[in-house]
């Protein structure tokens, strides 16, 4: 595209306002001394002389200039004499509807500007500084610490990214975690647009292990024998140990039943501990992580119920329950 250059126009003149006869005018690229081709005519078909030499009033013949080959270029003035008037770098030409789409950027390209009017939206002119774009991207799914933030080209087939500095990070790809590990491993967050659901893990914020706990008070006497009472689980667990600290030492046998809520209350025929219930004998204290026989799953909204089979002299008993979470 052809553009006329126009700010050399004004009748060039000394500070006396004295007209410059025989003015000469210089093209270069733009930050440089490498002479460009300006032209006669709009077709580009003739080029002028260097320099262009302006008549004896002063006045220049018409300039064009090649736009898809200078998008910003540089002038110099001078008197006939060749004694410098002035320099004008970087001027930029504000429009080129023939120019050749941008594909391949690379720190310092410059801003493009579309011609919308233009019958191929994708070309593009360039300004100083402001902007880069990269009108074909490449997709990248394999991400590590210091990579850069993603930009979507919707419009391809397949979504594309650019990147901008250490400002988030993101993976297109993922895989799915299907075990985890209640020690070690992360919370998952889940890509809702990936074909597979997939994950990453942030930091640590909770862990599947819980307690349960029952406390069995003689009010400051030996505990009797018998019910004890009840408690509901609402969740769904699996127990994995059980404990009994006892405020003294002695002997104690508790049964653990365990039913729906709506066979509350749970009986002898619903014991979960086979014969291995809840045991201190002479101590103040026992553990079992074994569990053996025991019925270890529990659902959500079941009763529990604690009996107190035997005691010898303790008189305050609290029954430790560890438990899973699915």
């Amino acid at each position: 595209m052809a553009l006329l250059h126009t700010s050399d126009f004004n009748q060039p003149s000394t500070s006396g306002g004295v007209p410059l006869a025989g003015a000469k005018l210089y093209f270069y690229e733009e930050g440089t001394t490498t002479p460009i081709t300006v032209y006669q005519e709009k077709a580009l078909s003739t080029p002028h002389a260097s320099p262009v030499v302006a008549d004896a009033s002063g006045i220049f013949a018409p300039v064009w200039i090649d736009t898809a080959t200078n998008s910003t270029y540089k002038t110099v003035l001078t008197t006939s004499a060749d004694v410098t008037v002035r320099t004008v770098d970087g001027i930029v030409t504000p429009l080129i509807a023939g120019a050749a789409a941008l594909t391949s950027p690379a720190v310092g390209d410059k801003l493009p500007i579309v011609d919308v009017s233009d019958s191929d939206a994708n070309k593009v002119i360039t300004l100083e500084n402001l902007w880069k774009i990269q009108t074909s991207l490449t997709a990248e799914t394999d991400l590590a610490v210091g990579d850069e933030f993603g930009f979507y080209d919707l419009t391809a087939a397949a979504a594309r990214k650019v990147t901008l500095s250490n400002i988030f990070k993101g993976l297109d790809t993922l895989t799915e975690i299907t075990s985890i590990d209640a020690a070690a491993d992360f919370v998952p967050l889940y890509d809702t647009d990936a074909a597979v659901v997939g994950k990453v893990k942030p930091e640590l914020f909770g862990n599947t292990t819980k307690t349960l706990t029952f406390i069995i008070d003689g009010g400051g006497a030996a505990i009797t024998t018998g019910v004890a009472g009840y408690v509901e689980i609402p969740f769904a667990c699996t127990i994995t140990a059980a404990r009994a600290l006892a405020d003294q030492s002695g002997s104690i046998v508790v049964d653990i039943w365990k039913d729906t809520y709506a066979n509350y209350p749970p009986t002898d025929a619903d014991s979960i501990t086979a014969s291995a219930p809840v045991t201190i004998t002479t101590a103040t204290k026992s553990e079992d992580t074994t569990l053996t026989g025991w019925t270890t799953s529990i659902t959500a909204a079941n009763i529990l119920g604690f009996n107190v089979d035997s005691v010898t002299d303790i008189e305050l008993l609290t029954v430790s329950i560890t438990v899973t979470l699915p």
